[in-house]
């Protein structure tokens, strides 16, 4: 039942990013989604409506709901692994934030939605 929703969040995620940005999963129940935009506000607008599209779903026959976090940031110096790093904590920081939001860092500032 798990593969099936998660395969069912890789479509919503897929029908709201474009062609060329990458989305991969990191992990059980984690996926790493790389946009190209020009700036950080577009990247929490578009990571807002995949949370909220995930939260509206209703999946399976038994219509289980699913929440999703997100831990949002920039890449700096062009270092994947630190940028990585950066959106784990800030995804755990959601999780214990109390789920389903996304937490945004800023300038070495965290904004919560």
């Amino acid at each position: 039942m798990g593969d099936h929703i998660l395969q069912q969040v890789v479509v919503i995620i897929s029908q709201n990013v474009r062609a060329h940005d990458l989305v991969g999963r990191f992990g059980g129940e984690e996926f790493i989604i790389l946009l190209q935009v020009e700036n950080i506000t577009l990247a929490y607008q578009i990571a807002e409506r995949i949370r909220t599209a995930i939260e509206s779903e209703l999946f399976l026959e038994q219509k289980i709901s699913v929440t999703a976090s997100f831990g949002l940031t920039q890449v700096k110096n062009q270092d994947l692994m630190d940028t990585i790093e950066v959106a784990d904590k800030l995804l755990y920081a959601a999780k214990r934030a109390g789920r389903n939001c996304t937490l945004l860092e800023i300038h070495e500032r965290i904004i919560n939605r």
